[in-house]
C-alpha cells in the first residue's frame, strides 16, 4: 500500500518518515487486505501510536539541534580566539619585521591578515611603509 492510499483509507495524514518507518512495515508483515489492515490499525490505537512516533522523532530532532547549536557556539568561540591569536601574531610580525627589515616576516604577516588589513594596520599604527606597500596603495586608489 502506498502512503497516499493509507492516508485516504485512514483519513489521517502522516509524514513520509512515519509511513515508511512505522506504518508500512506493519502492513507488509500482515496478511490482511488494505482496507482490513487500516481498520484494524485504527482500532488497535494506530493513530495514537503514530502521534507518539512523530513526537519521539521531534524530540530526537530537538535534542540533536540543541547539541549542534551548542557545538556551533563552541566552534565560533574557538574560531574567535584563534582569529584573535592570528591577529596578535601578525601584528608582532609586522612590528619585528619592520624593526629588523625582515621581508619574510612582513610577507608572513601580509599572508595572515591579507594585504588590505596589513596596510591598514601599518597606517593606523604609524609604521613605515615599504615601497611594495606604497605601490599597493597607489594601485588601489585608481
Amino acid at each position: 500500500m502506498m502512503k497516499q492510499e493509507f492516508e485516504e483509507r485512514a483519513n489521517f495524514k502522516v509524514s513520509p518518515e512515519c509511513y515508511h518507518t512505522f506504518i508500512e512495515p506493519g502492513y507488509n508483515a500482515s496478511n490482511l487486505d488494505k482496507d482490513e489492515w487500516v481498520k484494524e490499525w485504527k482500532k488497535n490505537g494506530g493513530v495514537q501510536a503514530a502521534y507518539d512516533w512523530e513526537k519521539k522523532r521531534a524530540n530526537t530532532c530537538q535534542k540533536g539541534n540543541k547539541a549542534l547549536t551548542e557545538e556551533s557556539i563552541e566552534m565560533d568561540e574557538k574560531l574567535a580566539e584563534q582569529t584573535h591569536a592570528n591577529m596578535r601574531l601578525a601584528e608582532y610580525l609586522i612590528e619585528k619585521g619592520t624593526q629588523y627589515s625582515d621581508i619574510e616576516m612582513l610577507n608572513k604577516a601580509k599572508g595572515i591578515l591579507g594585504e588590505k588589513a596589513y596596510i591598514t594596520y601599518k597606517l593606523e599604527n604609524n609604521i613605515e611603509l615599504t615601497d611594495e606597500d606604497k605601490k599597493f596603495i597607489l594601485a588601489n586608489l585608481k
